[in-house]
């Protein structure tokens, strides 16, 4: 779709592309924007992503769960 800057953890400020998927989730079908990062990037599902489908992460016991409505808050 374009291109946006992004501020990483280390400060540094970084130029990549964005676009728009639907995907499916543990059988929820959700939409998302992706960022395109540099060749051999490792794919990272983030947050935002994961609650628009209706999870949240456990990082106590390294699951997700499935919310049992979708905050919109």
């Amino acid at each position: 779709m374009g291109q946006k800057r992004y501020e990483l953890a280390d400060g540094t400020v970084h130029e990549y592309s964005f676009g728009f998927m639907a995907f499916e989730l543990m059988g929820v079908q959700a939409v998302g924007s992706v960022i395109f990062g540099p060749e051999g990037s490792e794919p990272i599902l983030g947050v935002t992503i994961l609650e628009s489908a209706g999870f949240s992460v456990d990082p106590a016991n390294l699951v997700l769960k499935k919310l049992p409505a979708v905050p919109l808050k």
